[in-house]
C-alpha cells in the first residue's frame, strides 16, 4: 500500500531514509514480540559468519548429485578412469557403461553415473601398520605418491620390499582388530607409543627415508596376499622430510652487542655435530613423530568424473561385477603436525618417537582437513604464507583455550574497527582545522616518532 501511494503521488511523497526504511519492520516485529532489535551493523558483522556457514554446508553436508542421464554418467565414468585410475590388478576396470551396468545389477547403492562405495557403515575390519625402508609393495609397483593414484600388484604377488626389523620382531608395529566403519563407536579409538633406535631404523640415521604402510582389511583377509582385491585398501606416507640446516642470522642486542640466544644455540648446535660453512645450506632428515590413521566413514554415492581434486586422490576404485565402486577412505593424517613434534635426526639422537591414533573419523571432519590442508598449499605455492606462518596457526589453535582464543579474535575486530574510525576521524579534523590553536606540537612529533618506531619493528619482524 505504501508502494503505491509513494507511485501514486511522487511530489508529496517526503524523502525516506534506506537504513531506516529497511530496519524498521524488523523493529516493529521484535517488539511487538518482546524480542531484541539487532541493528544493521548486527547484521553486517554477522554476513562472514553466515556466508561461511552456508558455503560449509553445501560443501561438505549436502551429497553429491549423480547426473541426471546416462549418457552423462557414461561419460564421466570415462573421465573419472582416466583422473583416478584403479585399483586392483585382477579386479581391473572393464569396458562397457559401469553406471548401466550397476543399474541392471540392481546394487542397492548404484545410481546412474555414479560411484558407490564397496564397504557399508558397520563393516568390521582390521588395521596392520608396517615401516619399510620403501614406499612399494612389489618390486617396482609404487603404491603412492602425493597427487598420484597409483595401480596396485595383482592379487597375491605384492610384498614389503626393504622392510626394517623392529625390536627384532619384524616390520609390523601394530595390529588392531575388531574396529567397524562406524565414526560413532568410541571402541574404535586405538594408540601407539614407542621409541624407535638406531637399530631398528638406521635408515633414519643414513639419509634415507623410512615409510609406513598402513593396510585396512576385512573379511581376514591377508594384508599382502589380498592386496588388489575389495577385501584390502592400502596407503603409504614418508616418516622423514628434508629441510635446511637452521642458520644463525647473526643478530645482535643492541645494548650489550652480543649474539642472540637463539643464534648462539644454532651455533652451538652446529659446533657439536661439526658443520662447516660449507655444510649450513645442507639439507637435514627431520623425523616426524606423529600421525593419525583415520578410516573416513563415507557412504555416500559420488558422480562418475565429478569428484573434486583434493577429493578425488584419497580415493581408490575397483570394479567388481561390472560396477565400480570404491574402496574405504584411508587417510595418513598429519595436519596437526607442528615444528615443536618433529625431531632433526643426527648423531646426537639417541631414539626416535613415535605416536599413531588410529580412529574412524566422520566425513564432515575429514573433508575440512583436506580442504584447509589444499587452501595451505594453494597459499604456499602463491607466496602469501611459509612453513612458518601456517606451523603458527596450528599451534596457536591446538594450545590456546577455545574461549580465550574466541574472545581474543572479537577483541582483535573491535581493535581493527575502532582504530579505523579513529583515522577516519583523525582525517576529518587535520581538513577542517584552521588554526593550530591549542594544538600541541610536540606531542604531535612525539606521536610520528613512537608509531615509525612501532613501524619499524613491525617491519622488521
Amino acid at each position: 500500500a505504501s508502494a503505491r501511494s509513494a507511485m501514486a503521488t511522487p511530489a508529496a511523497a517526503p524523502p525516506v531514509d534506506n537504513a531506516a526504511a529497511v530496519q524498521a519492520p524488523a523493529a516493529d516485529a521484535a517488539r511487538r514480540a518482546g524480542g531484541v532489535v539487532s541493528t544493521g551493523a548486527d547484521w553486517f558483522a554477522m554476513i562472514p559468519q553466515i556466508a561461511l556457514m552456508l558455503a560449509m554446508y553445501y560443501t561438505f553436508a549436502t551429497p553429491p548429485k549423480p547426473p541426471g542421464s546416462r549418457a552423462a554418467g557414461a561419460a564421466g565414468g570415462a573421465q573419472g578412469a582416466v583422473n583416478g585410475g584403479s585399483l586392483g590388478g585382477s579386479s581391473a576396470l572393464s569396458g562397457g557403461d559401469p553406471a548401466g551396468q550397476a543399474l541392471s545389477q540392481g546394487h542397492p547403492m548404484a545410481a546412474p553415473g555414479g560411484i558407490p562405495p564397496l564397504w557399508p557403515v558397520g563393516t568390521e575390519f582390521e588395521i596392520y601398520v608396517y615401516l619399510t625402508g620403501s614406499n612399494e609393495t612389489s618390486r617396482g609397483v609404487v603404491m603412492a605418491d602425493d597427487g598420484v593414484v597409483p595401480t596396485a600388484a595383482a592379487p597375491g604377488t605384492a610384498g614389503l620390499p626393504d622392510p626394517l626389523d623392529i625390536q627384532g620382531k619384524g616390520p609390523l608395529i601394530l595390529y588392531e582388530e575388531g574396529l567397524k566403519l562406524d565414526s560413532s563407536l568410541a571402541s574404535n579409538a586405538r594408540n601407539l607409543e614407542m621409541n624407535l633406535t638406531r637399530t631398528d631404523i638406521p635408515d633414519a640415521w643414513n639419509n634415507k627415508t623410512v615409510f609406513l604402510h598402513m593396510f585396512a582389511a576385512r573379511n581376514r583377509a591377508d594384508p599382502m596376499m589380498s592386496l588388489g582385491t575389495s577385501d584390502v585398501v592400502h596407503r603409504v606416507s614418508a616418516l622423514i622430510h628434508w629441510e635446511k640446516r637452521a642458520k644463525a642470522k647473526k643478530t645482535v642486542n643492541l645494548i650489550s652487542g652480543e649474539l642472540s640466544e637463539k643464534d648462539k644455540a644454532i651455533n652451538e648446535n652446529n659446533a657439536m655435530l661439526n658443520v662447516t660453512e660449507e655444510g649450513v645450506d645442507d639439507f637435514i632428515p627431520v623425523w616426524k613423530s606423529e600421525f593419525y590413521l583415520d578410516i573416513v566413514e563415507e557412504v555416500s554415492t559420488w558422480p562418475a568424473g565429478g569428484i573434486p581434486p583434493p577429493i578425488l586422490q584419497n580415493f581408490r576404485f575397483i570394479t567388481e561385477g561390472g560396477i565400480k565402486f570404491y574402496l574405504p577412505i584411508v587417510h595418513i593424517n598429519e595436519f596437526w603436525l607442528t615444528k615443536k613434534e618433529m625431531v632433526l635426526v643426527n648423531e646426537s639422537v639417541a631414539e626416535l618417537p613415535l605416536k599413531l591414533h588410529v580412529r574412524c573419523e566422520g566425513k564432515f571432519k575429514w573433508l575440512m582437513i583436506i580442504q584447509w590442508e589444499a587452501s595451505m598449499k594453494q597459499q604456499q605455492s602463491m607466496g602469501t604464507q611459509t612453513d612458518k606462518d601456517q606451523d603458527l596457526i596450528k599451534t596457536v589453535l591446538l594450545d590456546t583455550n577455545p574461549v580465550l582464543l574466541g574472545v581474543t579474535m572479537t577483541v582483535s575486530m573491535l581493535h581493527t574497527v575502532f582504530d579505523f574510525l579513529a583515522f577516519k576521524n583523525d582525517i576529518s579534523f587535520w581538513r577542517k582545522v584552521e588554526t593550530m590553536q591549542g594544538l600541541s606540537i610536540r606531542s604531535i612529533f612525539t606521536s610520528i616518532i613512537t608509531q615509525a618506531i612501532v613501524f619499524l619493528y613491525l617491519l622488521d619482524n
